[in-house]
């Protein structure tokens, strides 16, 4: 009897864990094979981001981050602009450019905020580029980074900051494709150029 109801109630489980809601399962699927992510406001069906560099200034006073993502492509579409994740960042500059070397300034647009998504960013990207570069600031009130005070650390002589970007928590302080579908895939590396501590 002990064995048969372990048998049932697994079999249930495996029931009820194959019948997601339709809401959570979308059947939009990209050239990648991968699903639309309902998280997530960029195109990485159109526009693929490779690899993300980033130079940022930390600012322990301020508790932000301030300077520029550069961020490389895989051009799906040549007619289709990049979306970007963002929430709370402050966009200064977007620049484009075809070898890395050479930069032009190029239009970009901020859409309307929502409240758990945070505001698409739109790059328009003329038909050869395969890198853009973002100057931007993050805010005080990042979800993704913790400032702890020199009293919160063990040694108590130093701040000390990390970062913490899951679930969608990278878009509040790194302007990406910020979706664990885009992520898996891209496995973007993460540099910090400068850093200040007191």
């Amino acid at each position: 009897m002990r064995i048969y109801f372990v048998a049932l109630a697994a079999a249930l489980l495996t029931s009820a864990c194959s019948k997601a809601p339709s809401s959570v399962q979308t059947k939009i699927e990209n050239k990648y094979g991968s699903r639309e992510d309902v998280h997530s406001h960029s195109n990485p069906q159109d526009v693929r981001v490779r690899h993300i560099a980033l130079d940022l200034d930390v600012s322990f006073e301020q508790k932000i981050l301030k300077g520029s993502a550069i961020l490389t492509l895989d051009r799906i579409s040549r007619e289709k602009p990049l979306v970007l994740d963002t929430r709370d960042l402050k966009i200064t500059k977007a620049e484009v450019s075809m070898d890395g070397t050479a930069w032009a300034p190029t239009t970009f647009q901020l859409g309307t905020a929502d409240k758990i998504l945070g505001t698409p960013l739109t790059v328009q990207l003329p038909p050869d580029v395969t890198q853009v570069r973002i100057s931007y600031d993050t805010a005080p009130t990042a979800s993704g980074l913790q400032w702890l005070t020199p009293q919160q650390t063990a040694g108590k002589k130093y701040p000390f900051l990390y970062s913490q970007s899951e679930a969608i928590h990278a878009r509040s302080w790194i302007p990406s494709q910020d979706s664990p579908a885009s992520v898996s895939l891209i496995a973007p590396r993460y540099a910090f150029r400068k850093a200040y501590a007191p």
